[in-house]
């Protein structure tokens, strides 16, 4: 499933949104996990990140539209921008039991939410999971630009 929330859609509509094809699709990645449920935590997180960057290429929505779609439909098409992987890591991490929020970052003060990824909760410290996030063309693990506003929302809260 992908849905479309036009230019007239506001930045709370879009958060809205996301927010929503989270909570319907929460539970639908436990196959994908299956393998790496004996991992350590770390690990996991880890492997959460190489999956969608081996699987999912980035790829920013075309004009003003914003379309936000569900894990299988990312994993279908084989690319999506920064708030479908977001919920693809999510689905991901609540399927491993690993306590997670998704971010939502601005990057010019203005408070519009340009921006989201995961932040993973491992042994009382944040993990960045942002399989966008590029240094020198390449992805980094736990590494997210500086952002002057975020909102976390929390998927288990969800």
């Amino acid at each position: 499933k992908k849905i479309l929330v036009t230019s007239k859609g506001g930045n709370r509509q879009v958060i809205a949104t996301i927010l929503e094809v989270l909570r319907d699709n929460i539970d639908t990645c436990t196959e994908i996990v299956r393998d790496i449920r004996g991992l350590d935590t770390y690990s996991q997180c880890y492997s959460v990140f190489d999956y969608v960057i081996n699987n999912v290429q980035y790829v920013e929505d075309a004009g003003n539209n914003q379309y936000i779609k569900t894990p299988a439909r990312t994993l279908h098409d084989g690319f999506a921008d920064c708030k479908s992987m977001a919920i693809l890591v999510a689905c991901c991490l609540k399927a491993l039991g690993i306590d997670a929020v998704l971010r939502f970052v601005d990057f010019n003060g203005n408070k519009i939410y340009t921006h989201v990824y995961v932040v993973a909760f491992v042994d009382g410290m944040e993990l960045i999971i942002d399989p966008v996030e590029r240094v020198d063309g390449q992805p980094i693990f736990d590494y997210a630009t500086p952002f002057k506003n975020k909102l976390d929302y929390g998927i288990w809260a969800i």
